[in-house]
């Protein structure tokens, strides 16, 4: 409140010391107050209290109550702000039975793995899904293809309106866990290289992911597979050295350089 009157910071400073006395402190586990007393601090109302009137009295539980009018709009102004500047980025949807939608499934993506090439442009949204009904003011039930393992009630914000006439629903869905993660991890490795890098040379794997197109592939460091993915590691490095020639030679797929 001071600084809605700089000049009247003394006023407060009773006010401040109350709410101090009467917080509760972990460390303590007691109020200043009760811990100073031995009871709680008394939180009634000044003005449920009868006693003699007095001007000076009736004078602060005004100013009081002023003091609370005043915290309540600046909370309620501060609530405007913060919705102002969030609605700026939200548009309204609303879609009708019968509609096609695309299912924005990147929320659900599982990105501890850290592809970090192939998840920036890979699809985000999949469909187009006939929508079979409205729940509540903002989800919606969708038609997903059988064997689909996530729930078809979506929220708006998840689902975005096909325009044209024509549309060519997506057979299916990228295969996804019980939490309703898209399962992401590595199937083959397409090519190797070795980069340099402070001034080491660095062995990467051209890394073909599970649900993505040989188009997706992305270039990963070999410790990151090793670290990350210790079996599918291990299986690639005894392929490539069963693959081996008599001589010892590795093959064409050049994994001798890992």
């Amino acid at each position: 409140m001071a600084f809605t009157e700089p000049k009247r910071w003394s006023f407060w400073l009773s006010l401040a010391e109350w709410w101090y006395n009467s917080t509760y402190h972990t460390a303590t586990k007691f109020t200043p107050f009760q811990a100073l007393y031995g009871f709680p601090a008394p939180l009634i109302s000044e003005i449920s209290i009868p006693g003699p009137s007095n001007g000076d009295a009736s004078e602060f539980l005004q100013q009081k109550e002023l003091m609370l009018q005043q915290l309540k709009a600046n909370l309620l102004h501060a609530q405007l702000r913060m919705k102002k500047y969030a609605d700026t980025k939200r548009t309204e949807r609303q879609f009708v039975v019968g509609d096609m939608v695309y299912l924005k499934l990147q929320p659900y993506r599982m990105a501890a793995f850290d592809v970090r090439h192939g998840l920036k442009l890979a699809t985000k949204c999949y469909g187009p899904f006939r929508v079979l009904q409205r729940i509540g003011p903002v989800a919606y039930q969708i038609l997903l293809p059988p064997g689909t393992q996530i729930h078809n009630v979506f929220h708006v914000s998840q689902l975005k309106k096909h325009l044209g006439a024509k549309a060519i629903p997506e057979a299916n869905l990228p295969l996804i866990d019980a939490q309703g993660n898209i399962k992401t991890e590595p199937i083959l490795v397409l090519d190797t290289r070795s980069i340099p890098r402070h001034p080491v040379l660095v062995t990467q794997w051209l890394v073909q992911w599970l649900n993505m197109s040989p188009e997706d592939a992305t270039w990963e460091d070999t410790g990151f597979i090793k670290s990350t993915f210790p079996d599918f590691y291990a299986a690639t490095i005894r392929r490539w050295f069963s693959s081996t020639d008599p001589r010892g030679q590795g093959s064409s797929s050049g994994g001798g350089n890992c």
